[in-house]
């Protein structure tokens, strides 16, 4: 704004178009890594975990050997028409196929997760197919 209010028009536009391509930046990436690991071999070879929910956190079991992941360390939450994925930091994440729940519907864990982790849930409309 002094920018502005002092003729400097140039810095100004620099730092607007500055901010706007960290925040275009900011919504686009995470999407752009998502379709990125999706397309490629680590998701086929990985292993295929259970879930169990509860009210501070969830476990993940897989092979009789279970990790407990809190709510509050989870990075981001991510849904597509098909996936459910819960990051654990910026690369790693566990996905959740919506057809895989015995207990429950999606839309039930959706706003389950919404009010667990309500700035960290994002939904997007990318059509993708099931592993």
């Amino acid at each position: 704004m002094l920018y502005v209010k002092y003729d400097y028009y140039g810095i100004a536009i620099i730092f607007c178009a500055c901010l706007t391509s960290f925040l275009l930046w900011r919504y686009f990436h995470p999407i752009e890594e998502v379709k990125k690991d999706y397309n490629s071999d680590k998701i086929t070879r990985e292993k295929s975990f259970t879930f169990s929910f509860y009210h501070k956190y969830f476990k993940v079991y897989s092979k009789g050997v279970y990790s407990i992941v809190y709510y509050k360390n989870l990075y981001k939450i991510f849904e597509t028409d098909t996936f459910f994925y819960l990051y654990l930091d910026s690369r790693h994440s566990l996905i959740l196929d919506k057809s895989g729940f015995t207990k429950g519907t999606p839309t039930e864990f959706k706003d389950f997760i919404k009010k667990k982790c309500p700035l960290k849930y994002r939904y997007d409309k990318v059509k993708n197919t099931k592993l």
